[in-house]
């Protein structure tokens, strides 16, 4: 996994990778505005994926890529996530699914060989 965040945002938001998931380092230091967003891949097993993200939090956005393999999760905390997700090619089925707090609010499929898809929750 791949994440690229601006250097002083990212102190700021005291993010840092863990196990390969995104997690927030101040927990208790967050916005009320903020909440706990979960992404899922899902689909057939192996198919791989890049996602293009961008993470807004009450410190601004956090651009990240996220790039792996069917199944897949990652916790983030923020007030919005937006997605530009692309299965560079191959067989099977891709699906991503977004939560924020425990509910389902977004969800994409692509299948067959390659593709691109978009997600956004607020």
């Amino acid at each position: 996994m791949q994440m690229f965040c601006q250097g002083s945002l990212a102190k700021r938001l005291g993010l840092f990778v863990a196990g390969g998931m995104i997690v927030h380092a101040m927990a208790g230091a967050l916005a009320a505005d903020e909440w706990p967003f979960t992404v899922t891949f899902s689909g057939t097993p192996g198919v791989e994926f890049v996602a293009e993200c961008v993470l807004e939090t009450s410190d601004g956005t956090v651009p990240m890529e996220l790039s792996d393999a069917v199944p897949r999760q990652y916790d983030l905390l923020g007030q919005g996530l937006e997605c530009r997700i692309s299965r560079p090619a191959g067989d099977g089925r891709l699906t991503v699914e977004i939560n924020k707090a425990d509910r389902s609010i977004s969800r994409a499929s692509v299948s067959g060989g390659a593709g691109t898809t978009r997600i956004s929750v607020r």
